[in-house]
């Protein structure tokens, strides 16, 4: 894996939403809910995932950054939505929360040390495709963590008319970084293979 690191401090960053309402969105967002458990998605988070779940179709969704459990619980109720089989695997620095649900599995682990509590054994046992979410810690280092972790263990979506074909691949592999503030101003990419 060859990591690019680049920064970002000149890049503009102004939405198309006026900076009050942004706040207000913010604010509404550390107060929601899902099933009597912190959730702390906007909007725009629940309409992208259920859209991402609804294409993607993942076996697994490993999140990292449980928090109060409630988006583990609302990614697997997505997931039986979709018809899929549901399965979420998150890991949380903090101790985990008791989630009365056997389609979730809570792992108390480090976000920068994700090899100890997510080694390639058990990781091998989890069906794939996998939506990897991270939301832990929103700093760089966190995030660049654990892309790095998972970056090897994607695995490419590969795609032929009339089937599958692994000599040809056409699409890269699919990451997703939630962390909407991530300290300092950089980003990572893994150039498409």
């Amino acid at each position: 894996m060859t990591r690019r690191v680049t920064e970002v401090r000149s890049r503009t960053f102004r939405p198309a939403l006026p900076p009050d309402a942004l706040s207000l969105i913010q604010l509404g967002t550390l107060r929601t809910t899902y099933r009597g458990r912190g959730f702390f998605k906007d909007p725009f988070d629940v309409v992208l995932y259920q859209e991402l779940i609804g294409r993607l179709r993942p076996a697994t969704i490993l999140e990292v950054g449980t928090k109060d459990g409630g988006s583990a619980v609302w990614f697997a109720d997505q997931q039986a939505a979709h018809g899929i089989a549901a399965r979420v695997v998150t890991v949380d620095v903090a101790d985990p929360p008791v989630l009365d649900d056997p389609r979730v599995t809570c792992i108390r682990g480090d976000a920068l040390a994700l090899d100890r509590v997510l080694p390639d054994q058990v990781l091998a046992t989890l069906a794939r495709p996998w939506l990897v979410v991270e939301d832990s810690a929103h700093l760089f280092e966190a995030s660049l963590a654990v892309l790095e972790f998972f970056d090897p263990r994607l695995q490419r979506r590969v795609r032929r008319r009339g089937g599958r074909d692994p000599r040809r691949p056409t699409a890269t592999r699919h990451r997703l970084l939630e962390s909407a503030s991530v300290s300092p101003a950089r980003s990572w990419s893994s150039p498409a293979q």
